[in-house]
């Protein structure tokens, strides 16, 4: 069986309603699990960052990244996605 992983999405931009929604509805949509989410408003911009599980590991991590990334693009805020092994060892201490 394949084994599902955790990947970490981070989103920054301009704050508006509905936001939080379309990251999360994309998510569903693809199948993937919101493990963890943190929000940081800071005056008029938004920081997110979230730990997603992808239920069909690396086959579903290409795919899920486009998307995600294409939604920033089309609504105006940037979105990465990343492995959590090389998030961890880029921010590392």
């Amino acid at each position: 069986t394949k084994m599902a992983y955790q990947v970490i999405v981070t989103a920054v931009g301009k704050n508006r309603p509905g936001v939080l929604a379309e990251l999360t509805t994309c998510i569903a949509r693809e199948g993937a699990n919101i493990m963890d989410i943190s929000q940081k408003m800071m005056r008029d911009f938004f920081n997110l960052m979230m730990i997603v599980e992808l239920a069909q590991g690396q086959k579903q991590f290409a795919r899920f990244k486009s998307k995600l990334e294409e939604l920033g693009r089309k609504k105006g805020y940037q979105v990465n996605v990343q492995h959590e092994k090389i998030f961890r060892y880029m921010h590392r201490i």
